[in-house]
């Protein structure tokens, strides 16, 4: 869920959305605190992606809160497939290694 950065009377309702792909362009700003120290703030912006009209970067960028349903698995099932079908691997080496070999 995303909610834009606006009064809530600005708020145009909420959006199912899916999840955008725009790249962060960061830099860094330096900053001096209280105590006079030196430190960086990340900040930048995401460019907004054209003709993308159900991503949740396009919905908050016209003020709707997003809710995004995603999941995280990088597995490319495709290569499990092609790499089942090859010979095994011989972990004769590893085993020997172990084994103080």
């Amino acid at each position: 869920m995303n909610i834009p950065a606006v009064p809530a009377e600005k708020i145009q309702g909420v959006s199912i959305t899916r999840q955008g792909v725009g790249r962060f362009k960061e830099r860094f700003e330096r900053r001096i605190d209280p105590r006079g120290n030196v430190y960086y703030w990340l900040t930048g912006e995401t460019p907004l992606e054209e003709g993308l009209a159900d991503t949740d970067a396009r919905a908050l960028e016209e003020n709707r809160i997003t809710i995004t349903p995603i999941s995280y698995d990088l597995t490319c099932h495709e290569e499990i497939g092609r790499l089942q079908s090859c010979p095994p691997p011989s972990y004769r080496h590893l085993r020997d290694r172990l084994e103080g070999q």
